[in-house]
């Protein structure tokens, strides 16, 4: 098998174990609350958890920049782009598409469109819908 093939082959298998999933989330969200009330209220804020994930607003980066884990590092990043060399934040290229999770200011913590890996800060500026 080349490469390729087993590239493909590998991508095909998380392909379906994703769409089995998918149908698995689809499944419990249609399921009746349980009779325990307290059963009911953890169902009740999980559901609430997707339904916020799903709503979060997609937009795209529209120049490059960084995204960092904690606000102080990008503020000091933009204070001064020598801080960029200690590794703390990350790029963001242009025309990547990311949620809005928080805002605080001028500053926006993000994630990739398809995942929900801890938010990283950026600013406002380098967005748009």
């Amino acid at each position: 098998m080349t490469k390729h093939e087993n590239i493909a082959k590998a991508l095909k298998a998380r392909l379906s174990e994703l769409t089995n999933r998918v149908v698995e989330i689809d499944s419990e969200l249609r399921k009746p609350l349980s009779a325990d009330l307290e059963e009911q209220a953890t169902d009740l804020e999980n559901q609430g958890a997707l339904e916020a994930i799903e709503t979060d607003p997609v937009v795209t980066v529209r120049e490059n920049f960084v995204a960092c884990d904690v606000l102080s590092q990008l503020q000091r990043v933009m204070d001064n782009p020598r801080f960029l060399l200690t590794g703390e934040c990350e790029p963001l290229s242009a025309g990547r598409r990311v949620r809005i999770y928080a805002t605080r200011g001028p500053y926006v913590c993000i994630y990739p469109q398809d995942t929900i890996t801890p938010c990283k800060w950026t600013h406002e500026k380098v967005l748009s819908k």
